[in-house]
């Protein structure tokens, strides 16, 4: 017999000593997945729980292996989730109600990021503001590039830097605001 989906199944032997049945339950593994929600803006303090979806093992950019884990700083955090079918990862930023993730929340302040999606300079302008550094963060939370600026413009190469989705990580003024920035180079 040649199982190809999940259910209950069923088998009886029959011969000449008489007859045999019994029944199986098959679960078919599914791939894991996982999804954290939208990046979040929270006040100060705050406390906030992120819980992967269900999976055999977890590791969190915390160093965690639990499930679920508890938040009490600003940042990006990704969790990378395993079974005998797959890896998937996920990554979430949380940013206080002072500073900020996104690009509508830079513009408010008067900082400008383009182009988005960018093939070679990331130019970023502030109209007022002292940008402190600058960092590029890829969706596991390595950090791929880290400059110090000290300045209101910043011209960013990442025409060596693989195509992808990052972060875009920008200190300014004691504050740090998160942005998704498209490397995209076809």
């Amino acid at each position: 017999m040649v199982v190809i989906s999940g259910g209950d199944y069923w088998l009886q032997l029959i011969n000449e000593c008489g007859s045999s049945s019994d029944t199986i339950n098959i679960t078919q593994k599914q791939a894991p997945t996982v999804n954290l929600g939208s990046d979040k803006i929270a006040d100060l303090p705050f406390s906030i729980e992120l819980k992967a979806d269900s999976s055999d093992t977890y590791l969190w950019s915390t160093g965690a292996t639990s499930q679920k884990i508890q938040v009490t700083d600003t940042g990006c955090y990704w969790v990378q989730t395993s079974n005998v079918c797959g890896t998937v990862a996920d990554t979430l930023c949380i940013a206080d109600t002072l500073s900020g993730t996104g690009l509508a929340v830079l513009q408010q302040l008067g900082i400008e990021v383009y182009p988005n999606p960018v093939s070679d300079v990331l130019t970023i302008k502030s109209a007022a503001m002292q940008i402190e550094s600058v960092e590029l963060v890829d969706l596991a939370g390595r950090q791929i590039v880290k400059y110090s600026v000290n300045q209101p413009d910043f011209n960013l190469q990442v025409s060596d830097i693989a195509s992808g989705t990052y972060f875009l990580k920008l200190s300014i003024e004691n504050k740090v605001y998160w942005s998704k920035v498209l490397i995209d180079r076809r």
